[in-house]
C-alpha cells in the first residue's frame, strides 16, 4: 500500500525544532526591535518645558508660553505660580541669542506595550530554539503482517514550556528596557520654520497670546 502522505512530505519537517533552525536570527532581530521600541520618543507630550542654551554659554530651564516671529516667550520653569499672575515675569528670548533648544522625549503607555510585545515574541522564539530536542513517543504495538504504518510522533511539551518561560521573561525585559533607558533629546539648532511649528505645538499658547502677554515686548 502506497503511503501518499509519506511521499508528499518526504524530507519535510514542520516541528518546532525545524522552525527554530530557520529562524535563529529572528529572536535577535526582535530583541533589537524591543530595544528600539524602548528608545523611541514622543516629543509632543510632557508639558511645555524646554531647556535653552544661549550663545553666551548660559543655560536655563523654561516653560514655553508662545512662539513669535523672531523670538520665544518663556517663563522660569521653577515658577509655580498661576500663569495669570506671572505674565510680568515672562521673558522674550530672540532666536539670534539662542545656541540650542533642547526638548526631552517622553514615552506613552502604548510604547511600553510595544516594547513588551516585541520582547514577548522574541523571548518565546528564543526559549523555543534553546529547548532540548523533542523526544519520540513509543509507537503502539502493531499486529504482525499489518499494512498500516504508524508515523513517528514527538513530545514537544518541554519546548512549549521553555517558549512560555521565554515569552514571559522577554516581555518583562522589553518593558524594563523601555522604563530604564532614558529618552533622547530633540535638539533644535538653528531654529528653522519647521522647528517653530514644533515649538508652537508644545507651547502654552500655540495660537493667540492673552492680551496681558501681548504687552510684553
Amino acid at each position: 500500500m502506497v503511503n501518499m502522505k509519506k511521499i508528499l512530505c518526504s524530507g519535510t519537517d514542520f516541528s518546532p525544532s525545524f522552525l527554530s533552525n530557520r529562524l535563529k536570527s529572528v529572536p535577535l532581530l526582535l530583541l533589537i526591535a524591543s530595544i528600539l521600541s524602548s528608545c523611541s520618543n514622543n516629543y509632543l507630550s510632557g508639558g511645555n518645558e524646554i531647556f535653552i542654551r544661549k550663545i553666551d554659554g548660559s543655560n536655563y530651564n523654561y516653560k514655553l508660553l508662545s512662539v513669535r516671529d523672531s523670538s520665544l516667550v518663556v517663563i522660569d520653569a521653577k515658577n509655580d505660580a498661576p500663569l495669570e499672575n506671572s505674565y510680568s515675569h515672562a521673558e522674550i528670548i530672540r532666536f539670534d541669542s539662542i545656541y540650542k533648544v533642547y526638548r526631552a522625549g517622553k514615552r506613552t503607555e502604548s510604547q511600553y506595550i510595544i516594547a513588551a510585545t516585541a520582547g514577548f515574541i522574541g523571548g518565546a522564539l528564543s526559549g523555543e530554539s534553546l529547548a532540548p530536542p523533542a523526544t519520540a513517543i513509543p509507537p503502539p504495538i502493531i499486529p504482525a503482517g499489518s499494512f498500516y504504518e504508524v508515523p513517528t510522533q514527538y513530545d514537544y511539551s518541554k519546548t512549549y514550556i521553555d517558549a512560555a518561560i521565554g515569552a514571559v521573561a522577554g516581555a518583562a525585559v522589553g518593558y524594563f528596557l523601555a522604563r530604564i533607558i532614558p529618552p533622547n533629546e530633540k535638539q533644535l539648532h538653528p531654529i528653522i520654520l519647521q522647528d517653530k511649528d514644533f515649538l508652537r505645538q508644545i507651547s502654552k499658547y500655540p495660537d493667540i497670546e492673552p492680551p496681558e502677554l501681548q504687552k510684553i515686548k
